[in-house]
């Protein structure tokens, strides 16, 4: 899901159709994007993205990412009990794996975001993530009207 072909980011996208995908924190999305000439090649820091860097991932629908690096993490959490190894070896093997990923997922979250919002649109799937976003008022008011 991550991979775009290049003729695709090529074509550029306004900021509404972004929008659309965004939804939330649009005018920091376009302020990150509109600092670098390229937002596909370009890397702009993302603090959230560093300090919770799973979260980040699946909150913003970057579900193959997040399983990834879930899986990365995992090992180290589920293997160690039955492994005798020192606590220093260990504390120092999962703190450099989390430290990794915060820092790949800070430094390079918006632009994975940017391809992941072309993606979005390029393959239509904003009227899902649109019908998804109906509050529960309007779902109750289209139930009262039916």
């Amino acid at each position: 899901m991550m991979y775009v072909k290049e003729t695709v980011l090529q074509e550029t996208n306004s900021p509404q159709e972004l929008h659309k995908v965004v939804q939330k924190n649009t005018a920091y999305y376009d302020f990150k994007w509109g600092k670098v000439e390229n937002p596909a090649q370009g890397n702009t820091w993302n603090w959230v993205a560093f300090f919770f860097p799973t979260f980040w991932l699946a909150y913003r629908k970057m579900y193959k990412l997040f399983i990834i690096l879930t899986l990365l993490a995992v090992p180290s959490i589920v293997v160690t009990p039955f492994i005798d190894i020192p606590d220093g070896i260990y504390l120092t093997c999962s703190l450099v794996l989390q430290l990794g990923t915060m820092i790949f997922t800070g430094w390079q979250g918006n632009r994975l975001y940017y391809k992941h919002a072309v993606h979005v649109l390029h393959k239509g799937e904003v009227r899902l993530i649109m019908r998804r976003h109906i509050t529960y008022n309007q779902r109750a008011t289209l139930v009262l009207l039916a």
